[in-house]
C-alpha cells in the first residue's frame, strides 16, 4: 500500500516536470523558432537610436543658419523619441531569453546616446525652481533604470551569488578583458554624468552671482568717463570679459594692430557685451544706460562712421552667437570648465577630473571598438536560455554605432575647439600672464581659428509678407545697404529716437501722416504706400528690385512679417496688433479687395485733397503722393529712410527680451540684431505714450504698450 503510494507521488512529480517543460517550451517556442529575429529587432534599435544621436548632432549644429521647420521638427523628432527607445531597447535586451555578446556593448551605447549633445541642449524659458526639481528627479530615475538595466545584463549570477562576497572576488578577478573595458566605460560614462550634474546645479547657483557681480562692477565705474574719442582705443572701458582681472581695455593694450588682432579683439568685445547683455534676461539693472559712457561707446567705438556698420553688426552677430550658445548649447558649460579660472580651488580640480575622464571616455570607446574589431567580444551575462553567436553582421552593427558615438564625441570636441569660446579663452590666458607684451602665437592660432569656426554663421535673412495682398514672399538677404541704412539711421538720431519725423523734416506734406494715428496704422498706411509704388514701378523692374527701392520695400515687408507673425517682438500688445491688421481687411473687403495697381489707383477718396478714413485709402492716398515726386530716385529714398528709422524706433522695449532669446534657437530675427545694438547704446525702452494715437486708454484697460 505505502509502496504503491510513493510510486503514486513520484509519477505526479515527473508528470509535473514534464508538464513544466511542456510550457516553458511552448513559452519559448517564438525565440527557439526564430531567435535571429530578436536580435535583428534589438540591432534596429540600437541604430536606430544612435542615428537619432547623429541627426541630433547634425541639426543642433545648423539649426541657427537654416531657418528651416525640417530642421526644427528633425530635432524635436530625435529628443522625443530617443528616451522611449532607450528604455524599450534596454527593457527587451534584459529580459528577452535571448542574449548576445554584443548586448552590454550595444547597451553602453543607448546610455552614452541618452545624454544627447553638446551642440543641442533644450532650455526652458519659463521653468519655475519646481519644475527643474522634478526635471532633476525624473532624470535621476532615468539614469538608476538604466544603471539596473546594465548590471541585470552584465552579472552572469543570481542575485544571492551576487552578495556572496567570495564568489563576487573571484568574478572580477576571471571577467575577460572585453567586459572589464566595457565596464570601466559605463563606469566613465555615470561619472561624467553624475560630476556634469553636480557642476550644472553649481553653475546655476553661481550664474545670478556673477551677473550681479557684472552689474556692480559696471555700476561702481559708470562715472569713469573716458575721454579718449580714438575709436581704435579703447582706453578707460574696462567692461569685464572675466572675472576679475580682464578687461577690454586690457585687451585692447595686450593684443597688436594686425588683422588677426583685431578679429580677436572684436571676439573678446562681443564676449564682454554678451555678458552685459545677460543682465537684461536675468532682469538687473544697467547703470550704464542713459548714461554718456554708453552713449560714447556706441558712437564713438562700436559705429563711429556710416562706414562701420560691417564691423558694428559682426561684434552684435558673435555676441548673439555667444546668446545661442549660453541657451541652447553646452559651450558656456564646457568653457567654465576647461577655460575659465576661479578662485574655488575644488572647483577647479574638480574641472580638471572632469576633462580627464571625458578623455579617458573616448579611449575607452575606441579600445571596446577594437575588441569588436577582432571579434573577441565575449559573452557574460545572465546564464542565458538561448544564446546566439555573434556574427559577421553582429559585429559589424557594433562597429557601427560605436563609430558614431566616437565621431559624435570626437566632433562636438572639435567644433567647441573651433568655437569663439576657445578664441576668448585663448586672449583671457594671455591677458593674465603677459599683459600689454603683443603675442606672436596668440595672434597665429586666432588666424587658424578663424579659418576652421563653424558655429558663427546666421541665416542672415528676413522674411517678407505683405498685408495687402496676403502673400507670403521668399526671405530676402540682410545685405550690406539694409545694414548700412540702419546704421545711417541710428547715427542720424544720435541716440534720440523718432517715429519718422527725422527722415519727413524735409517732406512735410507727408507728416500728416504721423498725426493723429498710432504707431501701429503709422506703419501699416506706409506698408501700403509702399506696395501701392512697388506696384506702379513693378514693369520697370527686371526680379528683386535693388538700392533705395530694395531696402524700402523688404524692410516693409519685414516690418508686415513682424507685425503678422511674431508680434511678440514689438512693443505693443498683440490685441492692438490683430485689430490694425483686422481694420486694414476690413477695408480691402469695402474697396472690392484691390490688389492691383490700377485698381488701387481708382479707388475714390484717395487723392491729395480727400480725407480718407480706412487705413487702406489712407496708404493708397500716400502711395500717390510719394509718386508725385518729380525724382523717382528721390521718393525711394524717403520711404528707405523712413522704414529704417521706424524699425529702429520700434525696437527698444524690456518685456521682450525674452522672446528675442528665444528666437534664437531658430536663426534669431534681424530685429534682435538692432535691439541689441541698442542696449548697448543705452536704449533699453522708451516711452511708447505717443504711440497710441489720439484716443487715450480707459484708465482700467489692458495696457496696449509698455511705457518707460
Amino acid at each position: 500500500m505505502e509502496l504503491s503510494m510513493e510510486l503514486g507521488c513520484k509519477q505526479q512529480q515527473e508528470d509535473g516536470v514534464v508538464n513544466d517543460m511542456t510550457r516553458a517550451e511552448e513559452a519559448l517556442s517564438p525565440w527557439l523558432n526564430n531567435p535571429r529575429r530578436t536580435i535583428v529587432q534589438v540591432e534596429a534599435l540600437v541604430v536606430t537610436v544612435t542615428v537619432l544621436l547623429l541627426l541630433q548632432f547634425i541639426f543642433g549644429s545648423c539649426k541657427r543658419r537654416w531657418h528651416n521647420y525640417l530642421v526644427k521638427g528633425g530635432l524635436w523628432v530625435s529628443n522625443t523619441l530617443m528616451f522611449p527607445l532607450i528604455l524599450y531597447t534596454l527593457s527587451m535586451m534584459q529580459s528577452s531569453p535571448i542574449k548576445n555578446s554584443s548586448y552590454p556593448v550595444w547597451a553602453v551605447v543607448l546610455i552614452i546616446a541618452s545624454s544627447g549633445t553638446a551642440v543641442a541642449r533644450q532650455y526652458d524659458f519659463y521653468a519655475s525652481a519646481l519644475k527643474k526639481i522634478g526635471n532633476t528627479a525624473v532624470e535621476l530615475a532615468r539614469y538608476s533604470f538604466y544603471f539596473l538595466m546594465f548590471l541585470l545584463l552584465m552579472t552572469p549570477t543570481t542575485w544571492k551569488e551576487t552578495w556572496n562576497l567570495k564568489k563576487a572576488m573571484h568574478h572580477m578577478f576571471t571577467i575577460s578583458a572585453s567586459s572589464y573595458w566595457v565596464r570601466v566605460l559605463i563606469a566613465l560614462v555615470y561619472v561624467i554624468k553624475a560630476f556634469e550634474g553636480i557642476l550644472l546645479l553649481k553653475m546655476e547657483d553661481t550664474d545670478m552671482e556673477n551677473c550681479t557681480a557684472v552689474a556692480n562692477w559696471m555700476k561702481e565705474r559708470v562715472n569713469d568717463h573716458p575721454s579718449d574719442s580714438d575709436p581704435e582705443s579703447m582706453e578707460g572701458y574696462n567692461y569685464l570679459v572675466q572675472s576679475p582681472s580682464v578687461t577690454i581695455d586690457k585687451i585692447w593694450a595686450s593684443c597688436g594692430i594686425s588683422d588677426e588682432a583685431k578679429a580677436l579683439k572684436d571676439i573678446c568685445l562681443s564676449f564682454a557685451l554678451f555678458q552685459l547683455l545677460k543682465r537684461r534676461y536675468l532682469g538687473l539693472a544697467c547703470a550704464e544706460a542713459k548714461h554718456p559712457k554708453a552713449h560714447d561707446f556706441f558712437f564713438k567705438k562700436l559705429l563711429p562712421s556710416e562706414g562701420q556698420y560691417k564691423r558694428a553688426f559682426q561684434i552684435v552677430e558673435v555676441e548673439l552667437g555667444f546668446c545661442y550658445d549660453y541657451f541652447f548649447t553646452k559651450y558656456d558649460f564646457v568653457y567654465a570648465l576647461v577655460a575659465a579660472e576661479t578662485e574655488d580651488s575644488t572647483f577647479r580640480e574638480v574641472s580638471f577630473f572632469f576633462v580627464f575622464l571625458s578623455g579617458l571616455k573616448i579611449i575607452c570607446i575606441f579600445v571596446v571598438g577594437v575588441f569588436a574589431l577582432r571579434k573577441s567580444l565575449i559573452l557574460e551575462t545572465p546564464n542565458p536560455i538561448i544564446e546566439v553567436n555573434s556574427t559577421n553582421t553582429d559585429y559589424s552593427i557594433t562597429l557601427l554605432v560605436l563609430g558614431i558615438a566616437l565621431i559624435v564625441e570626437l566632433l562636438q570636441a572639435a567644433f567647441y575647439l573651433a568655437s569663439d569660446w576657445v578664441q576668448v579663452s585663448l586672449a583671457c590666458r594671455y591677458v593674465k600672464k603677459n599683459c600689454c607684451q603683443p603675442s606672436g602665437f596668440i595672434e597665429k592660432s586666432i588666424c587658424f581659428l578663424r579659418r576652421v569656426t563653424v558655429s558663427r554663421a546666421w541665416r542672415n535673412k528676413i522674411s517678407q509678407h505683405s498685408i495687402l495682398s496676403g502673400k507670403q514672399y521668399p526671405a530676402a538677404e540682410v545685405s550690406g545697404t539694409v545694414k548700412r541704412a540702419i546704421a545711417r539711421s541710428l547715427i542720424a538720431t544720435d541716440g534720440d529716437l523718432t517715429n519718422g519725423e527725422t527722415s519727413l523734416r524735409q517732406n512735410q506734406n507727408l507728416s500728416w501722416t504721423l498725426n493723429n494715428h498710432s504707431q501701429l496704422e503709422i506703419m501699416l498706411i506706409w506698408h501700403i504706400a509702399t506696395e501701392y509704388c512697388d506696384l506702379s514701378e513693378d514693369h520697370l523692374s527686371d526680379g528683386i528690385a535693388r538700392g533705395d527701392r530694395g531696402v524700402a520695400v523688404h524692410l516693409s515687408r519685414y516690418s508686415a512679417y513682424l507685425l503678422a507673425s511674431v508680434p511678440e517682438l514689438l512693443p505693443y500688445h498683440e490685441v492692438d496688433i490683430k485689430e490694425s491688421i483686422k481694420d486694414v481687411e476690413e477695408g480691402k473687403e469695402q474697396a472690392g479687395n484691390p490688389t492691383s495697381y490700377e485698381q488701387m489707383k481708382s479707388l475714390d477718396g484717395t487723392e491729395v485733397g480727400d480725407n480718407p478714413t480706412t487705413l487702406l485709402k489712407k496708404g493708397v492716398k500716400l502711395g500717390k503722393q510719394l509718386e508725385s515726386m518729380p525724382d523717382g530716385a528721390q521718393r525711394w529714398k524717403v520711404m528707405e529712410e523712413f522704414w529704417a528709422e521706424t524699425l529702429v524706433y520700434v525696437t527698444p522695449s524690456h518685456s521682450t527680451t525674452k522672446q528675442h532669446m528665444m528666437h534664437l534657437e531658430n536663426g534669431g530675427e534681424f530685429l534682435t540684431h538692432i535691439w541689441t545694438l541698442l542696449s548697448h547704446a543705452g536704449i533699453l525702452q522708451l516711452n511708447r505714450d505717443k504711440d497710441q494715437g489720439p484716443e487715450a486708454a480707459e484708465p482700467n484697460s489692458q495696457p496696449t504698450a509698455e511705457t518707460a
